[in-house]
C-alpha cells in the first residue's frame, strides 16, 4: 500500500533496458492523480538528467523496493479454463510484481478497474524453468484449488494438503513446494 498511496513522487530503484543495462536512480511508474500505471516510467539519473522509457523498451525496474519484470504472456481459455504460457513475443508483454523468487516464483499482475480507479492485483505462481503459470488465487473466493492441484501434480504431498484445505495461502503453498517438492 505504502508504494500506490505515495505515488505521486520518484523512489529509489532502478531500470533494466533492452540492452540488459542496469541504470541506477529514482523512478515514478504511476500517474499523480489517479495512481494507474503510466504508459512510460520516469526516471531520474543520480546526476539529475529525466529521461521517460516506454514499457516495451524495458526488461524491467525496481521502485521503491518492489521488483516488476517483463514477462511475455499467452491467456488461451478452453472450456472455461485459462492457461497461461510463457514465450518471448507471444501474447500480451505485461510487467508483474516479482513478490518471491525461488523455484517458485510468485508474481503479481496490477489492474485497474473500470469505471472506478482501484487497484486490484491477480496472483500467478510459476516453477521457476517451466513455460507456464497458474492463477493461483480468484478475488475473495480464495485458491483455485483445483487449478493448483493440476499445476503441482509432480508433488502428491502438496497437491494433497491443497485438496484436504490443510494449506490456505499461497506462502503456505511456496513454504512447502520449497521445502518438499524440488
Amino acid at each position: 500500500c505504502s508504494h500506490i498511496a505515495a505515488a505521486q513522487e520518484y523512489f529509489d530503484g532502478y531500470i533494466i533496458t533492452l540492452n540488459d543495462d542496469t541504470l541506477h536512480g529514482r523512478v515514478m511508474d504511476r500517474a499523480k492523480v489517479h495512481l494507474s500505471p503510466l504508459n512510460k516510467i520516469r526516471f531520474k539519473s543520480d546526476k539529475g538528467k529525466k529521461k521517460k522509457y516506454k514499457r516495451k523498451k524495458l526488461l524491467g525496474y525496481k521502485i521503491d523496493g518492489k521488483t516488476f519484470e517483463a514477462v511475455w504472456v499467452e491467456a488461451t481459455m478452453r472450456n472455461f479454463r485459462t492457461t497461461y504460457t510463457i514465450r518471448p513475443g507471444v501474447g500480451e508483454r505485461l510487467f508483474l510484481r516479482v513478490v518471491e523468487k525461488g523455484p517458485l516464483i510468485y508474481y503479481q499482475e496490477e489492474f485497474q478497474s473500470e469505471p472506478s480507479s482501484t487497484i486490484f492485483n491477480a496472483d500467478y505462481l510459476r516453477i521457476s524453468g517451466r513455460s507456464s503459470m497458474v492463477r493461483a488465487t480468484q478475488g475473495i473466493v480464495g485458491l483455485k484449488r483445483k487449478r493448483l492441484a493440476e499445476y503441482f501434480q509432480d508433488c502428491s504431498v502438496l497437491v494433497n494438503k491443497i485438496e484436504s484445505k490443510e494449506i490456505n495461502t499461497i506462502h503456505e503453498i511456496i513454504d512447502l513446494y520449497n521445502t518438499q517438492c524440488q
